[in-house]
């Protein structure tokens, strides 16, 4: 870390010095850019230390303070467990330096100008030593930047950066918070990111209702959850891309959301930003309506590696990797299907009432042949009363028998005589989408996945560009890549840099017991521990997922009502299809478990 930070200390001198030297009409010179030396912070912490010393002696005396003063070295976390004065002063400037040497590996949005990218320089800008003085070679001074040059040559338009439409002299850039120029393109950790994580952003909408016992497949609602159910039951009149008006149910404005990465612009976006802005508010108040999904969430919790899905719930976590599983597009073909209309539509959860149907058809045929958009809405409201009136006067075991009857009638499949559930269907008229069942809920998913880097990439370039047109940042781009880079992962990257390597192998090695130099044979024994840590803190998440998914495997047994898993030659298979009554496992012999871990630990 004090190597890293003395090159954040020397860039953003640099960086200062290179500002204040190219100031533009307006700007004033600044003294806040640069860092303090690892001197400076030293003197610093080596102040805090001494006066704890001295506090403790006037309060303890000479003859006791020794003791407490060591005491609270050892077991105060702002002193990391110092043995002794020297040790404390080391730790107190490693905290206080960590955050900024760590900067090349930590990428962030950017808001700045297109005047600031732009920014040439007035005359030659030189170059100087450590101590400020200009350095010549052959009697000339040398020049870092020449007069009419971008002072700020790390920006590259479309590649790392992005200006408002709205207003062009607005712009975010994607960098490392890193001073050192050569340090600010975040590409090599974004690669490394992506070569360590199977990554998903994954959208899943809640629907009203969950199956509290897979056995009886008993649906339950909260009161929340029952007027969620009641606005699906509903009507909407909207208008389609071509500004016709259309009446539809509350499961068609379901099988019309998409998925969250839909709802963003990007550089080659048709619609304007006002439009965008329509759809995401569209979005957001169907979701805040029919679903258990707060709008502003847009259905997503952003970028993530598998292993995190995973912590959202195991269905979730094997719906995203399904697909991998079974080794095809998923489909009607080798899933079980739904049908959100037989669910939640009015017209086909009626009770056995006559009269009252026949006022809802009437009611909704009057709204379809609305005359205005006034009196389309004045229909649709009356319609809706009528639904709502319906549904909310029902007794509660009218209303439970009404969900149960609705939910299991697509939920349960009657394969050779037996009534299996999934976890996982196929929506019909929704390519792409999935309903997810578990026993905390049921939930329209959808996944964006990521084949290759090119892939990954446009991803994030989409994302930079969504955010400076003043989206809101909802895929956690940023902050997922900065969180992976841990210490681990960090000294792993350093033991690759040839600068670094040759730095290290002029310094002690502490374990040595020559007191010799670091080796070549050292620095590649450090590489091997160092990646096994990697490897182990991946392993502790892939194991509790493992037992997760083991867990999830033996209960669908236990039940024996799986659609997905069964048993055969006493080994707990996946069953890809049916034909007929009869199941078709998955591979040849290889169990359940071994073909999912197979998926989990590819990468």
């Amino acid at each position: 870390m004090f190597y890293l930070y003395d090159q954040e200390y020397k860039a953003s001198v640099e960086q200062q010095r290179v500002y204040n030297a190219s100031l533009a009409l307006g700007q004033s010179a600044r003294n806040d850019i640069a860092l303090s030396s690892l001197e400076e912070i030293k003197q610093k912490q080596t102040k805090v230390v001494e006066d704890l010393k001295r506090n403790y002696i006037s309060v303890y005396g000479f003859q006791n303070w020794q003791k407490q003063f060591t005491e609270t070295l050892s077991t105060d976390p702002k002193y990391s467990g110092a043995k002794d004065e020297a040790e404390a002063i080391e730790n107190l400037t490693y905290n206080e330096i960590k955050t900024y040497a760590e900067a090349r590996f930590k990428p962030e949005f950017v808001n700045t100008t297109r005047s600031e990218i732009n920014k040439l320089a007035s005359r030659d800008i030189y170059k100087v030593d450590a101590n400020g003085n200009e350095i010549s070679s052959n009697g000339q001074r040398q020049v870092l930047i020449k007069s009419g040059e971008r002072v700020n040559s790390f920006y590259q338009d479309g590649s790392n950066y992005f200006l408002n439409a709205a207003n062009n002299n607005l712009a975010t850039a994607f960098l490392t918070k890193s001073f050192v120029s050569s340090q600010k393109d975040p590409s090599e950790i974004l690669k490394s990111y992506f070569d360590a994580n199977d990554l998903h952003v994954v959208t899943s909408v809640d629907l009203p209702g969950k199956l509290s016992s897979p056995v009886t497949n008993a649906i339950t609602l909260d009161a929340d959850a029952k007027a969620k159910f009641i606005n699906l039951a509903k009507y909407w009149s909207v208008k389609n891309t071509n500004s016709q008006r259309q009446i539809l149910s509350g499961s068609e404005i379901l099988k019309q959301l998409k998925s969250a990465t839909s709802y963003f612009p990007t550089p080659t976006e048709a619609l304007s930003q006002s439009q965008i802005t329509v759809n995401q508010g569209n979005y957001q108040t169907f979701l805040n309506t029919l679903t258990l999904t707060k709008g502003d969430s847009y259905g997503t919790s952003g970028l993530q590696s598998i292993e995190s899905v995973f912590q959202n719930g195991t269905e979730q976590g094997l719906s995203s990797i399904w697909s991998k599983v079974l080794g095809s597009t998923l489909n009607a073909s080798n899933l079980p299907q739904v049908d959100l209309s037989k669910v939640f539509d009015f017209e086909n959860i009626r009770t056995n009432d006559p009269s009252a149907y026949s006022r809802f058809s009437t009611l909704l045929t009057a709204a379809k042949n609305a005359t205005s958009d006034q009196d389309a809405f004045n229909k649709t409201k009356e319609l809706n009363q009528f639904i709502e009136s319906y549904l909310t006067n029902m007794s509660n075991a009218e209303f439970s028998s009404l969900l149960v009857r609705q939910y299991t009638n697509q939920l349960v499949k009657n394969v050779g005589g037996n009534n299996l559930v999934s976890f996982i269907y196929a929506i019909k008229d929704m390519p792409n989408a999935y309903l997810v069942v578990s026993k905390d809920k049921i939930s329209i998913q959808q996944y964006t996945n990521f084949t290759s880097f090119d892939n990954f990439k446009e991803f994030v370039k989409n994302t930079l560009y969504s955010v400076a047109q003043g989206n809101k940042n909802i895929f956690n781009l940023p902050q997922a890549v900065s969180q992976s880079q841990n210490d681990n992962v960090i000294l792993a990257h350093m033991l690759n840099d040839a600068d670094f390597v040759s730095y290290l192998k002029t310094k002690e090695n502490p374990f040595s017991k020559d007191k010799s130099n670091y080796s070549d044979e050292d620095i590649a024994k450090i590489k091997q521990e160092n990646a096994s840590i990697i490897a182990g803190n991946k392993s502790k998440m892939q194991i509790q997922n493992f037992t997760s998914v083991s867990n999830l495997i033996n209960n669908s047994l236990v039940s024996q009502n799986s659609y997905n898993f069964g048993v055969k030659d006493g080994v707990a298979r996946i069953i890809s299809g049916f034909n007929g009554s009869t199941p078709t496992y998955l591979g040849n012999s290889e169990s359940a478990q071994d073909l999912i871990v197979k998926v989990l630990i590819s990468k």
